[in-house]
């Protein structure tokens, strides 16, 4: 085969390259093929490249897409990408890559409804990106390598599973690699799908038996779908036993709840006799002193009360002198300043010319009241009581 043509498989895991940087992005993870595309002046459509999907590099890998245009050059340790979007790029990206997906794992059918395998990998020229073979397994290979794998695992976990629990059987065949096999390929070409789908392809029954192997055999895994389930070996007599009366179960619970709430009661009265203990001494010895104080001083209060007393009273004293200290004060100041206020009165005109009206005033009305006649008070009207 031409050393343009190379497999999407040989790219799995190569390493991504930034093209502006020198710096590793991520991993491929698998290419994704667009086959609504059309070639110029083809009758039929051509299957392209479209983009792949990478596994970018750091604590926070997660899975990206490019598109086929960013990828500059495929080399033999790395591939080198543009990682810098320019205008022919984006020129290039007008349209989405939802339109592409991964072609592996695919099941191919013929149009007489006959399953007869799965897509494992796929062909393409590096300079076009274009399609030029898919590589499917027979379901009967598939199968076989799934069933020799399968039996084989079975066999060495027999002798293993004779000492172990059921648990760890179990967790040794989830942590187990997945089961490959190395099978014989078919080639088919793009010209031949008949249709695709998300999870299926349609080929013709002449061209399925007209497939050709390819010229070297593939690792493959084992059909997920398909695959037996490996089983771990068990005894009977691993089972607990079960019981049989409910009623027990439930004393016997019931009797464990209340043996550890006691067990947690008395702990608790341990510590919290430990922890109080001198301070409960401490509050004995201030009450022996104070009822010894009382015995002293007699049934009246006791010396620390008196003393609390005066000082409350000394505190009382001192708020209200402060009080009427400050009351004296502000009349003080209130008068102060009503008598400045009225001598810059009486400065001004206005304050001048009041004065005299109001003096005027107050003198008409001092020589009416003096010119009015007052009755003479009448001695002999008033009475006059004897004292007992």
């Amino acid at each position: 085969m031409d050393t343009a043509i190379i497999r999407q498989g040989e790219l799995i895991g190569r390493e991504l390259m930034a093209y502006e940087t020198a710096e590793a992005v991520g991993s491929v993870e698998h290419l994704l093929v667009d086959i609504k595309r059309f070639s110029t002046g083809a009758a039929a459509p051509s299957h392209q490249i479209a983009g792949l999907v990478y596994k970018s590099v750091g604590l926070l890998a997660r899975q990206q897409t490019i598109s086929w245009a960013q990828v500059v050059k495929i080399g033999r340790d790395s591939i080198v990408i543009h990682t810098e979007t320019t205008a022919a790029i984006a020129s290039a990206n007008e349209s989405p890559l939802a339109a592409a997906q991964n072609m592996t794992s695919l099941e191919v059918w013929t149009d007489g409804g006959d399953h007869i395998g799965r897509i494992v990998d796929l062909c393409f020229d590096q300079a076009t990106g274009e399609v030029q073979q898919y590589l499917f397994a027979r379901l009967e290979s598939a199968t076989e390598a799934a069933a020799e794998s399968t039996a084989e695992s079975a066999t060495e976990s027999a002798t293993e599973a004779a000492a172990e629990s059921i648990a760890e059987s179990t967790a040794e065949s989830t942590a187990e690699t997945p089961l490959e096999k190395t099978v014989t390929v078919y080639a088919i070409a793009p010209q031949a799908i008949i249709s695709a789908g998300r999870k299926r392809m349609m080929i013709a029954e002449e061209d399925a038996q007209q497939a050709q192997p390819y010229a070297q055999p593939l690792t493959i895994l084992a059909e997920p779908n398909r695959a037996p389930s490996r089983l771990p070996a068990w005894r009977p007599e691993q089972l607990p036993e079960m019981p049989t009366d409910f009623n027990e179960l439930l004393h016997k619970g019931q009797s464990f709840a209340g043996r550890l709430t006691e067990q947690v009661k008395q702990r608790a009265k341990q510590f919290t006799d430990e922890q109080f203990a001198p301070q409960d001494a401490y509050q004995d010895n201030r009450q022996n002193s104070r009822q010894n104080s009382q015995q002293n001083w007699g049934e009246g209060d006791s010396l620390p009360d008196i003393a609390e007393q005066l000082q409350s009273k000394t505190e009382q004293v001192k708020q209200q002198m402060q009080e009427r200290l400050q009351k004296a004060k502000e009349q003080a100041q209130a008068q102060i300043g009503n008598k400045r206020l009225e001598e810059r009165f009486k400065k001004t005109s206005l304050g001048r010319s009041l004065g005299q009206t109001f003096g005027q005033t107050l003198d008409k009305f001092k020589q009416s009241k003096a010119s009015e006649p007052t009755e003479p008070i009448d001695v002999d009207a008033f009475e006059v009581w004897e004292d007992d």
